[in-house]
């Protein structure tokens, strides 16, 4: 709640999905420039989340939220899946997620703006 109201608060549009087949299901129908998602969802995981939007050249860029310190080991494996940012929660601070929203946000214009000059 605390991390909706803070990007809500810097201007950033924010929906909601449950697990990933459900942000799946989301982005689907609706073009987003960056998902936020946690590690441990039913179902999916961010890993798996990860992996299906992969394959996407127009996808998202997502980063991923753990409630614990997993390791280098899934920062790595997230990373290694095209994560744009690893943050365990709670953040330090909620700017934290917004400041790497902004990051994420950058990468995606930088990789649409590659992919147009190769059309």
């Amino acid at each position: 709640m605390i991390l909706k109201s803070c990007l809500r608060s810097s201007d950033y549009l924010v929906d909601e999905a449950d697990d990933g087949q459900s942000a799946l299901r989301l982005l689907d129908h609706e073009a987003y420039d960056v998902v936020v998602s946690d590690l441990a969802m039913p179902g999916m995981d961010g890993f798996g989340l990860l992996e299906a939007l992969r394959g996407r050249p127009d996808g998202p860029e997502v980063i991923i939220l753990t409630g614990s310190d997993e390791g280098d080991d899934c920062a790595a494996r997230a990373m290694r899946l095209g994560a744009a940012g690893y943050l365990t929660k709670p953040p330090q601070a909620p700017q934290t997620v917004v400041l790497a929203v902004g990051r994420a946000l950058e990468r995606k214009r930088e990789r649409d703006g590659q992919r147009a000059l190769l059309n």
